[in-house]
């Protein structure tokens, strides 16, 4: 049976409105969409180990492949690969190569590794396993030899900890040498000094003429492998890259089939033909390519190691995750579009093939925060301007303050400064990675320019200068890095949504959105489905209908659109890995009557069950009731209270009027005041209802009269079988009377001097009755009040329930259903309505949904 239907199906949802700074942005905002899942490796049998070379293959002078590449690896990492280092380089070198921060990025600090063509091996304690020397007779030839010519053969000797001349070679070489090899500057030694030290191979331009001259053979005597260009080096016989794999993988009880690797070069053939995967990347040399299993077409520079980590792994970089969810979800007739504070010509920049293949140029979108909306056919449909008086007293201000630097005007058209410095810019250029050219201008042409947003980075420090006020002449949302976000009063990206979807014949019912900043609180709450990423602040959050667990780097938003347009979506059926993406509230609060206590005695025994097994899990489920405490526990049963130790509290009763904690303590008794009930007293008295009304505490009900017949039914139907206590109205006055029961509503609306909503609150009761409490008491409140003595919020409680008196609860909660037989009218307020009813079980199957027990 399908257990979730939303009030309005998602599939419905034809508009997807994507923040793009948030979604696009790899290295600051970033998520991703449907399709993106990892992709099944394409290999049959994944290797738990890979080796990967380090220059023309990991290492790259493009920052943004470098990321790529960095991410890729450290997400590998944490999928239980193991991956290293098989370099031509030492230790050192390779430390040279990278800053510390990329390291602690990649989780991996250069242990276990292959170090200079397998010669030297680490285990991950940094422990070696080999080493393997030349002969140093062969290397004191050599380097009598290129003595002789020393700027001709630039010859240099290497150990495992440092770098050796016979001569000098000068700077630029000595520079050389020390970025690529070692970190270390070359020492110069004599030759006769050879014999003190182990070398592990020598290096030379034009070694080939050397060779030709000295004892040995290649391959007999030493390995001869070319560096690049006129350079080549000799290394120990029986040493290369495979070599020191093959020894490093018996290290950990493998072998060779269960390595992959990664290379471009000569010293990375031996590897290439020993592992069980290996790749040559784009730029590697045709030898390389010939020896390799695999050949990627992308280069070093274009982040051939991480799209070698797809393929080998499954790990996709969330950016392009989401490019290829967005090209599916398009594919699949979903329109989804751009709501962002950013200007159109910036936005664009992070689509990349996506844009040049046509299949989303940015349009439709809203950009600006709403300031401008462009429809499907790239026309503008909405243009939010300030002011030319706004902008002008912005331009003097900044002008006599000496702030014109930190002040960014924003046009349909362009970028505008004051000032060819302009600090707001450049921390834009920074943050979008914009390359977007600045347009010096004067005032004048400032105000000609049709201005939609201005940015501030020292934004209290200008606008406390000037006459007009937030939230009354302009609206600012504080964004990246707390630049200031300036747009016309009204406009936002909910305001922006709601003309798009106008124009489309569409409504918010059919908008989801998913954000992660303060411009997108208004978009969030309109929507009919909307995400905040894990990584939004907690003051975002609480606008969200749902808080995701999973960040921007984490391709969060990837998962919503699997989980909104996919296989398993919302509509209809709920997938079992819900709270993998979406956090399993830490709280739950529990309707009683009509929603956990049924007249099924088999279905009755799966919610005791059901709820037993969540508090083991270690969530806090409790009550949430109608009811007082006393007669709550009957509907859980002796025996639940001994096995589980729930007492009934936390808990929440008389809808909301009394609070325990969870060590039993009252945090909350909104009992009503002695001028309330005496004139209400009176009223009934003097109209003969004695008979029609209960007056309760936590312990016992009271009744101005002995004859409850007209009360019996309604309080025998939430279990209190004590007969009502007998009492007198100064009496009653001495009790803490938190709900009063009614079996007319007349009794009280009939009073003139009392007004609902401000001197009391009703709701629906038993059996036709009605329940009444204090003006301020709902089970809202009462949910408000036990939460923060968690520490915790809204964000984080789920609900169900199925009366009216759960109405405000419902809307409070992140997450909250209504049982199948609600009322309709009580259902509209829920997050989910479910299928089932109260007597299938309805509680159980959310339980078992939400926090996997059951």
């Amino acid at each position: 049976m399908e257990i979730l239907t939303l009030l309005k199906a998602i599939k419905m949802a034809s508009f997807i409105a994507l923040f793009v700074i948030l979604l696009f942005h790899g290295l600051v905002e970033g998520c991703g969409l449907e399709g993106s899942k990892s992709p099944s490796p394409v290999h049959d049998k994944v290797p738990d180990y890979f080796a990967i070379d380090i220059d023309g293959t990991f290492l790259t002078r493009d920052r943004d492949a470098m990321n790529k590449n960095i991410k890729a690896f450290r997400k590998a990492l944490d999928a239980g690969h193991r991956l290293f280092f098989a370099t031509g380089r030492g230790i050192a070198g390779a430390e040279h190569a990278f800053s510390r921060e990329d390291f602690d990025a990649m989780g991996y600090n250069g242990y276990p590794g292959v170090y200079l063509d397998g010669a030297i091996v680490y285990d991950d304690a940094g422990n070696v396993l080999s080493t393997a020397h030349l002969n140093s007779r062969i290397v004191k030839q050599l380097a009598l030899l290129a003595k002789k010519n020393c700027y001709r053969y630039k010859p240099l000797m290497v150990t495992s900890t440092g770098m050796y001349l016979v001569c000098e070679i000068g700077l630029f070489y000595r520079e050389l040498y020390r970025r690529y090899v070692l970190s270390n500057d070359p020492v110069v030694i004599d030759v006769d000094e050879i014999d003190n030290h182990k070398f592990i191979y020598f290096v030379s331009d034009h070694l080939d003429e050397l060779l030709r001259q000295v004892d040995g053979l290649p391959g007999v005597d030493y390995n001869v492998v070319p560096v690049g260009g006129t350079y080549m080096k000799i290394t120990p016989i029986n040493t290369n890259k495979a070599v020191g794999i093959d020894i490093l993988l018996r290290h950990y009880g493998t072998d060779m089939s269960n390595c992959g690797c990664i290379g471009d070069h000569y010293n990375d053939l031996e590897m290439f033909g020993k592992v069980g995967v290996s790749y040559a990347v784009g730029n590697a040399v045709p030898a390389a390519k010939r020896a390799a299993k695999h050949t990627i077409e992308e280069t070093n520079n274009e982040a051939a190691f991480a799209k070698v980590m797809e393929r080998v792994y499954g790990i996709v970089e969330a950016a392009a995750k989401n490019r290829r969810a967005l090209r599916k979800l398009i594919e699949a007739g979903y329109q989804p579009l751009f709501c962002t504070g950013r200007p159109l010509y910036s936005a664009v920049d992070v689509l990349r093939e996506l844009s040049t293949e046509g299949v989303y140029k940015g349009y439709p979108g809203i950009y600006d925060n709403g300031g401008i909306v462009f429809n499907k056919e790239n026309k503008v449909i909405h243009t939010s301007l300030f002011s030319k008086e706004f902008v002008s007293e912005i331009c003097d201000k900044a002008i006599e303050t000496g702030l014109e630097s930190t002040v960014l005007f924003l046009s349909s058209s362009g970028l505008y400064s004051l000032v060819s410095k302009c600090e707001c810019y450049d921390r834009l250029v920074d943050i979008w990675e914009m390359n977007i050219e600045l347009r010096v201008a004067t005032k004048d042409e400032i105000l000609d320019a049709g201005i939609i947003q201005i940015m501030v980075s020292r934004y209290h420090e200008l606008m406390d200068q000037i006459s007009a006020k937030e939230g009354v002449d302009f609206i600012n949302k504080m964004g990246t890095c707390k630049i200031g976000d300036m747009n016309p009063l009204g406009t936002t990206k909910a305001a922006g949504l709601k003309i798009f979807l106008d124009s489309c014949g569409a409504d918010f019912n059919d908008c989801c959105y998913i954000g992660d900043g303060l411009n997108d609180t208004e978009a969030m709450e309109a929507a009919h489905i909307s995400f905040a990423v894990a990584n939004a602040s907690d003051e975002v959050k609480k606008h969200a209908k749902y808080v995701l667990k999973l960040t921007n780097e984490e391709a969060a938003f990837a998962e919503v659109v699997k989980l909104v347009y996919g296989k398993n979506c919302l509509c209809g059926k709920l997938i079992p890995s819900f709270n993998s993406l979406v956090s399993a509230p830490k709280h739950f609060a529990v309707d009683i009557d009509g929603t956990f206590l049924t007249a099924d005695d088999a279905a009755l025994a799966e919610n005791r069950k059901a709820f037993a097994n969540a508090l083991r899990a270690g969530y806090n489920v409790f009550f949430c009731t109608g009811r007082p405490l006393v007669s709550s526990l009957v509907a859980l049963g002796n025996d639940f209270v001994q096995e589980t130790g729930y007492r009934g509290y936390p808990g929440i009763y008389h809808n909301g009027a009394v609070v325990y904690g969870k060590s039993g303590n009252v945090l909350r008794m909104e009992k009503f005041s002695e001028d309330f009930l005496s004139g209400f007293c009176s009223y009934v008295e003097a109209n003969r209802f004695e008979r029609y009304v209960g007056f309760c505490d936590m312990h016992h009900t009271y009744m101005l009269t002995d004859d409850s017949s007209q009360m019996k039914a309604a309080m025998d139907d939430v279990d209190i079988y004590e007969p009502p206590i007998v009492v007198t109205p100064s009496e009653l006055l001495t009790k803490d009377i938190t709900l009063m029961m009614l079996r007319k509503q007349e009794i009280i609306t009939g009073q003139p001097q009392l007004s609902r909503g401000v001197d009391y609150i009703m709701k629906e009761g038993s059996l036709g009755g009605w329940d009444v409490t204090t003006c301020n008491s709902t089970k809202a409140d009462g949910l408000k009040i036990l939460l923060d003595s968690y520490g915790s919020s809204e964000i984080d409680c789920g609900f169900i329930g199925n009366g009216t008196n759960d109405i405000e609860a419902m809307e409070l909660c992140a997450m909250s259903f209504a049982v199948g037989d609600a009322d309709p009218g009580v259902k509209q307020h829920a997050k989910y309505a479910l299928n089932e009813s109260h007597h299938e079980g309805a509680f159980r199957r959310v339980i078992e949904v939400i926090y996997g027990v059951s």
